[in-house]
């Protein structure tokens, strides 16, 4: 491994510990928490569902309660 690999490495882990620390105002939501564990059930409710339905309604499922999570995420961080 390369001198700037091993940098980029050190960096990113470096990155990851700061986030794992780091409180965002998105995430003292309650909506942010409530879309989460939205997201959660999703996934697993979409497993049961047949696999015929994987490409189709299994997709749109967690597609559309992710995007729901990730709205409030970007919703919050816009100044009014």
């Amino acid at each position: 491994m390369d001198k700037q690999n091993i940098d980029h490495c050190q960096f990113t882990i470096h990155l990851k510990t700061i986030f794992m620390f780091l409180k965002l105002n998105h995430q003292k939501l309650d909506v942010y928490n409530f879309s989460q564990a939205f997201v959660l059930e999703c996934y697993k409710l979409s497993k049961h569902l047949p696999e015929n339905e994987k490409f189709g309604m299994v997709s749109q499922i967690r597609r559309a309660a992710l995007s729901v999570h990730l709205n409030v995420a970007e919703g919050a961080s816009k100044e009014i």
